[in-house]
């Protein structure tokens, strides 16, 4: 009996410190991972920041919130709505599937 609690409890550590590779990693990080990864992007890539005076480190910081509250597609309408505080009609979001 004393074998099959200590093994029943091994099992129980194993799989709590693997719960992210076997559930995966929560929406709300992979909201916030993909908020930080457009915003990379737009810093190295977009060029007319400084030109139009975009705080876009500012943006950031309004938009993760609503990031990290999102759900489902919801995400989408976040990034969209950021990337549209450039008010640059040649940006755009898409997404794979």
């Amino acid at each position: 009996m004393t074998r099959k609690c200590i093994a029943g409890f091994a099992l129980c550590v194993i799989f709590a410190g693997c719960s992210e590779l076997i559930v995966g990693p929560s929406e709300r990080n992979l909201n916030v991972a993909d908020l930080v990864s457009l915003g990379e992007i737009i810093k190295s890539q977009y060029a007319f920041l400084e030109f139009k005076r975009v705080n876009w480190d500012s943006l950031l910081a309004v938009y993760r919130p609503m990031a990290e509250r999102a759900k489902g597609d919801e995400m989408y309408g976040v990034l969209h709505n950021l990337l549209r505080e450039l008010k640059d009609g040649h940006i755009e979001l898409r997404t794979e599937g």
